[in-house]
């Protein structure tokens, strides 16, 4: 349920085929990534700019130079952090998530500028509604923003929450477009039954995977608790996204500053108004960072043991990243500001200040250089190219999903073998999707376990599936959702490269030179696109990239030919 993220994609692959032919989509959309990214970026260098101008006392000598200084360094280390690269230049929803984070700051800072503004409240309040159209953890910045414009705003109450409400609805009204879509673009491939009310909402809340959690696959929230991932998350900014931890003092140096009370500006009027305004930019910076911290902590149930699942849990760590380079931008503000007079002092914090993001991006580049990355589109290649013509993928790895169907979709690779998503085929609405695959038989309204209250009300089982469908050449990627004593018993699976293939129990052996050959062609297709040569090396990808899955996978099924 990410629309305006869909809606954006489809937009920029439209451009792609019409002017830009000789790109990919997944390019096109990476570098429409990075696109937002860098704006992100810009927004955070101009909110550090906007908080130390309202900063400077009446009686401080004026120094735009060091202003810029430590705006463009808290951008540019934000930019290069590994955590933001990675995801800047990658084709999800959290680029543009980072854009409307530094966008609600960078709106909260004019706001505070100007109370009375209706201007800044309706694009304000237009941003948080639009940002949640995207990602919704969006949701634990504009809490804390809006309860504090509700707050402070000079505004007539009523006509303040009437506005706030009108263009907050304006932005959130995107969701409309899922409905719109489905009913206009049915695909076999979609999430949900957004064509009823009843639907609709529990897509909205993310039911299927439990609202207010970020996993269904049975974490309950007790290897680690709130405080443990926060100091996870402590960790990994001052170790890793910043290029070194000694860099955390100009993050205290610069929330010690927004939190110190002002005893000085007594005479100016305007100047007071200026440094209120940036120190109350500053406090609702840090209460938004301590409610993200607590409340996302307190739901996520994503088990960080796993390195795969801490790398999933690793990039909402964003969010609270862009507030704290915002903060460390006012420290580095505040740091060259204590310097003695003379222009030699002056000049040396700029010049560490332009040198701190430089050897960030050094020390990071090697990692997060993603140029040559083609490893998905390898895996994906070696998986359909393997398929004999009409073949039935099911499928039950999300990493091998979305691969796959961008190679389908989007670049028409093997069109003719017909995917499905084994976790889709578990959910009641299900049953609103099975008339989008042509050629197939359900034996009732949902995949599940044999002999429970949802296989009595309707549900099939795996075999019962096969069962229905004798006649199709059927594959499988990933393992079953559900126990099936009768699967076991009745069918086998022969590893086919990269997946196995299913066939029915046999009390006699098959060809053994035919399968040799079946298999050996299969792995000669596979090993065009991936070999043990060109695997994603451990040293750039460890185990928290997907990258390092298929690594995985490749030795595994390699293995079980064996």
């Amino acid at each position: 349920g990410y629309p305006l993220f869909t809606i954006i994609v489809y937009f920029i692959t439209s451009l792609g085929k019409h002017y830009l032919q000789n790109l990919s989509p997944a390019y096109l959309v990476n570098a429409s990534s990075c696109l937002f990214g860098s704006i992100a970026s810009g927004l955070v260098a101009a909110t550090v700019y906007e908080i130390s101008t309202n900063l400077r006392l009446e009686d401080e000598k004026d120094q735009p130079i060091v202003r810029q200084s430590s705006s463009i360094a808290a951008g540019l280390m934000c930019a290069f952090s590994p955590l933001l690269w990675q995801y800047n230049t990658s084709a999800e929803v959290f680029a543009i998530h980072n854009l409307f984070v530094a966008s609600i700051v960078f709106a909260l800072t004019k706001y505070n500028q100007q109370k009375h503004s209706l201007r800044v409240l309706v694009i304000g309040a237009y941003l948080c509604g639009l940002s949640l159209t995207n990602q919704h953890t969006a949701i634990l910045l504009v809490v804390p923003v809006a309860a504090w414009v509700l707050f402070s705003s000079t505004i007539e109450r009523k006509k303040l929450i009437v506005i706030s409400f009108v263009s907050f609805v304006a932005g959130i009204i995107c969701y409309v477009s899922l409905p719109i879509f489905e009913t206009m673009y049915p695909h076999a491939g979609s999430w949900g039954n957004v064509k009823t009310m009843r639907g609709f909402i529990h897509h909205f809340l993310r039911k299927d995977y439990g609202t207010l959690q970020l996993w269904s696959g049975g974490g309950d929230n007790t290897t680690e608790d709130m405080i443990t991932r926060t100091l996870s998350w402590v960790a990994d900014f001052a170790m890793h996204q910043l290029c070194h931890p000694a860099l955390m003092l100009f993050l205290v140096l610069g929330c010690t500053r927004v939190c110190s009370p002002n005893k000085r500006n007594k005479r100016n009027v305007n100047s007071r108004k200026n440094v209120h305004s940036g120190i109350a930019t500053g406090r609702v910076i840090i209460a938004s960072l301590i409610f993200y911290l607590a409340a996302f902590h307190s739901f996520s149930n994503l088990p960080l043991s796993n390195s795969l699942l801490f790398g999933v849990h690793q990039r909402f760590w964003m969010h609270p990243n862009i507030l704290c380079f915002i903060l460390v931008g006012v420290g580095f503000d505040t740091a060259a500001r204590a310097m003695p007079a003379t222009a030699a002092a002056r000049l040396m914090p700029i010049i560490i200040m332009v040198a701190i993001p430089l050897v960030t991006c050094t020390l990071n580049f090697e990692a997060s250089d993603q140029s040559e990355n083609q490893v998905f589109r390898g895996y994906a290649s070696s998986i359909l190219e393997t398929l004999p013509p009409q073949s039935l993928l099911l499928i039950n790895y999300d990493m091998t999903f979305t691969s796959v169907r961008y190679m389908q979709e989007c670049e028409g690779l093997r069109d003719d073998v017909q995917t499905i998503n084994l976790s889709m085929m578990t959910y009641p609405w299900f049953k609103e999707k099975q008339h989008l695959h042509q050629g197939l038989q359900f034996p009732g309204s949902h995949y599940t376990k044999g002999n429970t209250v949802a296989w009595l009300n309707g549900g099939f089982t795996f075999a019962e599936f096969l069962d229905a469908n004798p006649d199709h050449n059927i594959y499988i990627a990933g393992r079953l959702s559900h126990e099936d004593p009768a699967y076991v018993e009745q069918y086998e699976e022969k590893p086919h490269g990269l997946v196995r293939h299913i066939t029915r129990r046999s009390s006699s052996i098959g060809p053994v030179e035919e399968y040799r050959n079946s298999s050996l062609h299969a792995w000669q297709t596979v090993t065009k696109h991936l070999s043990p040569n060109n695997l994603p090396p451990e040293t750039k990808y460890p185990e928290s990239t997907w990258e390092w899955t298929v690594k995985k996978e490749f030795v595994d099924h390699l293995v079980s030919r064996s």
